[in-house]
């Protein structure tokens, strides 16, 4: 899956989860800028990790600072993290 593909998806989950519209949210805005608290930051990650198959560690988590960095990182880190299960 491309960092395209993998953003736009991760773009729908954040909307699903905050209940904005995906047109509204920047892929660099901060996650507070989109209006993301911890508790829905949380549920984006369990979603990663289910939806890309990947493993955040917490350590890494707190760096991802933007839904185009979690993009990044899921396409970096998915491949990896499926091989290790």
């Amino acid at each position: 899956m491309t960092s395209d593909a993998v953003e736009v998806r991760l773009l729908g989950l954040v909307s699903e989860i905050i209940r904005r519209p995906v047109g509204t949210m920047q892929p660099t805005a901060t996650w507070s800028e989109l209006g993301v608290d911890s508790l829905d930051f949380l549920s984006v990650l369990t979603d990663c990790e289910v939806v890309f198959g990947c493993v955040i560690p917490d350590a890494r988590a707190i760096v991802l600072t933007s839904p185009r960095a979690l993009a990044s990182y899921v396409c970096s880190n998915a491949a990896a993290s499926a091989a290790i299960v």
